[in-house]
């Protein structure tokens, strides 16, 4: 199996951590089962359940959220440098640890970069401009995942919100109009790093995207 492979691969601190497989007869049926590390919820649940504890909301919450995105990024230049892409990068594939850390999962899209033949992968509302276009893409593409990753982080709820009864072809032709997720009234703006970093990462143009080391050492000095 093509995900048990890349596990075996990606052993990272913020990665989920891969034991092995088992078989489970079930039903006359045989299953193999992937042993993961257990967690106890991802950081959709986390964030979205709680929108009055994000940045926006409550400055308590900042140092958090700027660990976790360290975390993030130190995992993403992990990936990156193991010649990996995600290719599916959102919150709801970032599990939390008992300890609050973040782990990292779902490499079942996720490929080695001299792979890419430019197939669309990923969830729309993360997915990068030149993703949708069936270019051959880079791992600069994961970077525009972390922009709408970072954007939700700080104000606790899910990008596009408002364009959910938009076709996925819709959606994509707002953002390459430019079209990203605005400020959102009665909060606070975002502190002056991480909105530059945001703009920065979900840059229509891949080449004008920071790697993850970069985004890591930015997040880094803001923490």
């Amino acid at each position: 199996m093509a995900e048990v492979e890349l596990l075996r691969k990606l052993e990272h601190p913020h990665i989920v951590k891969f034991y092995g497989t088992s078989l489970l007869k079930k039903d006359g049926t045989i299953r193999v089962i992937l042993v993961m590390e257990k967690c106890k919820e991802n950081l959709k649940s986390r964030i979205f359940g709680h929108p009055e504890s994000a940045p926006a909301k409550s400055a308590v919450q900042v140092k958090q959220v700027c660990r976790w995105a360290k975390e993030i990024t130190a995992a993403l230049v992990f990936i990156h440098k193991k010649g990996v892409i995600h290719r599916d990068l959102k919150l709801e594939n970032i599990l939390l640890s008992e300890e609050d850390s973040v782990k990292i999962t779902d490499v079942g899209v996720s490929k080695a970069a001299k792979d890419i033949t430019g197939t669309l992968a990923g969830t729309p509302v993360y997915i990068a401009p030149e993703v949708f276009h069936n270019e051959v893409y880079d791992n600069k593409a994961d970077i525009y995942s972390l922009g709408i990753i970072l954007w939700e982080m700080w104000y606790g709820q899910q990008a596009y919100a408002d364009a959910k009864v938009l076709t996925p072809t819709a959606l994509f032709n707002l953002i390459e109009k430019g079209h990203r997720p605005e400020h959102v009234k009665g909060s606070k703006v975002p502190l002056s790093c991480w909105r530059e970093l945001m703009n920065d990462c979900w840059n229509r143009n891949p080449e004008k995207r920071p790697s993850a080391q970069i985004c890591n050492e930015q997040i880094s000095k803001l923490s």
